[in-house]
């Protein structure tokens, strides 16, 4: 099930308020997580992937200014949490630059060709051993 950016990033707040209270409290950054996973009756796993992108998405905002955020939560080609991510752990400079390129590029790689060998030696074929 695809999640909208928008809702995934909400989710990621309301989470990552659970988590500060729980770390507020004297738990430890691990011992805060499992609990407010408790709490909401979520994974770990789940409730650590929303705080993530929700932190991700506030530092690129932070870097690259509103349009970030209209790029990465609303229109029609999001990018996905993971290229939110990466582009979350690059320069600054970086981040603004991949926003003003609009939303086609955000992390995006360009498609890959056949394998040269598929191409021009045909399939694979058993290696003969000397015997």
């Amino acid at each position: 099930m695809k999640q909208a950016n928008a809702a995934f990033y909400g989710q990621g707040r309301r989470y990552a308020g659970a988590v500060a209270r729980h770390a507020e409290r004297g738990a430890g950054p691990r011992a805060a997580l499992r609990r407010a996973a408790a709490d909401l009756g979520l994974d770990v796993g789940t409730v650590r992937s929303a705080v993530a992108f929700e932190t991700a998405v506030d530092l690129v905002v932070g870097n690259a200014g509103p349009a970030a955020e209209d790029l990465i939560l609303g229109g029609d080609r999001r990018p996905t949490p993971r290229q939110v991510a990466r582009l979350a752990r690059t320069h600054p400079d970086r981040q603004r630059y991949e926003v003003a390129q609009g939303p086609v590029p955000l992390g995006d790689k360009p498609p890959r060709g056949p394998r040269l060998a598929h191409r021009e030696f045909g399939p694979f074929t058993r290696r003969r051993t000397c015997s």
